[in-house]
């Protein structure tokens, strides 16, 4: 799962209100891979550790999935790596060991990936900053043409591009907020979207999931957040249970899916950027509304859990002190784990990646020594 642009906002707020350092958080990424720790167990660990501190690579990360045999870590480099002309790295998971991939230099300095997606392990989709398209096809890099209309730059000027991909004559992009591109059978289409595609779980090609402002409200001082779905043929809004909140409280949304009648939602009520109250809504035909974990959690990045129920990180600031955790929500309700950490380091959470057709998680992250003055990226996994 991506990280949305609020919820970044909001690491951020809370990092700088610690006093920690926010390089790793910012910059992203590294060099290739270090060698796996040692014993597969069943809960979270660390199995990778990315970048070198010594050369000022302060890692952060995008992980695609597509089975258990399968998945592809970007990482995005700062200053350190710059003088080398490497700024963006890709390291693919056979199911054995993480490989690295090399890029030709139109995926490199001083261009970032501004999104990726992968149907299989030769079909991997990669956005520059500048606008191209490169497919990865599990030998080489070939350039895509794609139309001026596809990508599309925020307010601050960088482009923003969501991929889902499920075969190499079969993708999305989303990034306008009012259009998407879909590439089918060699031909791009242009396809009006009902709301603004903040968050995006793609299941098949006509199983996938959104959720953002309606169009309609897009431009008014009320937004109001809905759910969408792609059937084969056109999109769907199913809107959210009512919420009546005062003027001074706002509300956002997460989504996540495991099928065309399966959606959860994370919704969470804030005010002055704190948070008031969590609620997880699941959505099988109808809502039903689950309270949220005690404490005053800021949650993110729902994630299936392979047995019907959700994985989170979450982040708890009490004064000066910031902590991350995962949560889980089950049959046997609410549950948090720590986020397993090394050498005296805390580790801040960056993502979470479920692996389909298991039970199985990635999470990404950058281990932080306490001082603030030492960083590298890590990947971790929960099950086998």
């Amino acid at each position: 799962m991506s990280m949305t642009v609020a919820r970044l906002a909001r690491m951020m707020a809370l990092i700088a209100a610690a006093g920690l350092s926010a390089g790793g958080m910012a910059a992203g990424g590294a060099a290739a891979a270090a060698a796996a720790r040692a014993g597969a167990g069943p809960g979270w660990r660390i199995v990778t550790t990315v970048g070198s501190a010594s050369r000022g690579e302060l890692p952060g990360s995008q992980v695609v999935a597509t089975s258990a045999s399968n998945a592809f870590i970007y990482w995005q480099c700062s200053d350190g790596s710059v003088a080398t002309r490497s700024f963006n790295f890709i390291d693919h998971w056979n199911g054995r060991r993480w490989v690295h991939i090399a890029l030709p230099v139109r995926l490199n300095y001083p261009r970032y990936l501004s999104g990726i997606g992968a149907s299989s392990a030769k079909d991997l989709w990669a956005v520059t900053s500048f606008g191209g398209l490169y497919v990865w096809n599990g030998t080489s890099w070939k350039n895509r043409s794609i139309p001026s209309w596809v990508l599309t730059a925020d307010r601050a000027g960088d482009l923003v591009a969501k991929l889902s991909v499920f075969a190499p004559d079969n993708a999305w992009i989303f990034s306008s907020p009012t259009t998407a591109a879909h590439y089918d059978r060699g031909a791009w289409h242009k396809v009006s979207l009902p709301a603004t595609a903040d968050a995006v779980t793609a299941l098949a090609p006509d199983d996938i999931w959104a959720e953002g402002i309606t169009s309609k409200s897009l431009p008014t001082q009320k937004p109001v957040w809905t759910a969408m779905h792609w059937d084969g043929s056109a999109w769907h809004t199913l809107a959210f249970p009512h919420l009546k909140l005062p003027a001074s409280d706002s509300a956002g949304y997460q989504i996540t899916a495991t099928g065309p009648r399966d959606l959860w939602a994370l919704r969470q009520v804030y005010k002055s950027g704190e948070v008031l109250s969590v609620t997880l809504l699941h959505w099988t035909g109808s809502w039903h509304a689950i309270k949220g974990p005690s404490g005053s959690a800021d949650l993110s990045d729902p994630a299936p859990d392979g047995s019907g129920g959700l994985w989170m990180s979450g982040i708890h600031a009490a004064g000066s002190t910031v902590t991350w955790s995962f949560y889980h929500y089950g049959r046997q309700g609410w549950s948090q784990r720590a986020v397993p950490a090394e050498h005296g380091a805390r580790n801040i959470l960056w993502s979470l990646t479920s692996v389909p057709g298991t039970r199985s998680l990635w999470a990404s992250g950058v281990l932080e020594s306490h001082g603030g003055d030492s960083e590298i990226g890590d990947l971790m996994k929960y099950g086998t």
